[in-house]
């Protein structure tokens, strides 16, 4: 197990795949008056802003978790990479084992769990594994993931009734919702072990 400065076991987060859009290339597009793909892209550029702002929610319930529980929390323990490639792994594991892995969403954590499968390190045995969405294949793994559980439903109908109050005032102030959460255990992060 890999040791923080303080004593701390490591844990490992991985978290984005692409972050930016070259804003030069949209500039391009529209002086070459390509309204559709510059459409397009405007599009994928507010998805991906929407997903940084939901890793930056991830990493801070992350780092908050782990310093009500009396553990320090290090941006060096973030690594952003392609979850399936074995380069992105050795950078991860260059510094000594991490005690988990934390992928940002089950689709990163199942990639992660296909490279240490073939990096030849046991999960749960030598690293734990974690997601977060709770996907259909996630019991499909091996081994199956333990994992985040959203409430996609419950966040559908939030979504619905806050659209349904702004249709009845559009004066409505922005606002923001929290829904609950549920960890589901699984074998991947070791609890029967």
């Amino acid at each position: 197990m890999a040791k923080g400065a303080e004593g701390k076991s490591l844990i490992a987060w991985k978290i984005r795949e692409e972050t930016s859009v070259p804003l030069a290339w949209i500039a391009a597009e529209l002086s070459m008056g390509s309204a559709s793909n510059v459409s397009a892209q405007v599009r994928r550029m507010g998805e991906r802003v929407a997903k940084q702002r939901r890793l930056r929610r991830l990493l801070k319930g992350m780092r908050d978790a782990m310093e009500q529980h009396g553990h320090s929390f290090n941006r060096d323990w973030i690594f952003e990479g392609d979850p399936s490639s074995a380069v992105f792994l050795r950078k991860i594991l260059a510094e000594g084992k991490p005690d988990a892995l934390v992928g940002a969403n089950d689709p990163i954590a199942a990639l992660l769990l296909q490279g240490l499968a073939k990096a030849k390190i046991n999960v749960p045995g030598d690293i734990r594994v974690v997601g977060f969405d709770d996907c259909g294949f996630a019991t499909l793994v091996s081994p199956p993931l333990t994992t985040i559980h959203q409430p996609c439903r419950e966040i559908a109908l939030a979504c619905f009734r806050t659209m349904e109050g702004r249709f009845e005032n559009p004066l409505l102030p922005p606002r923001s919702s929290s829904l609950p959460a549920q960890l589901v255990i699984r074998e991947s992060c070791g609890a029967y072990l």
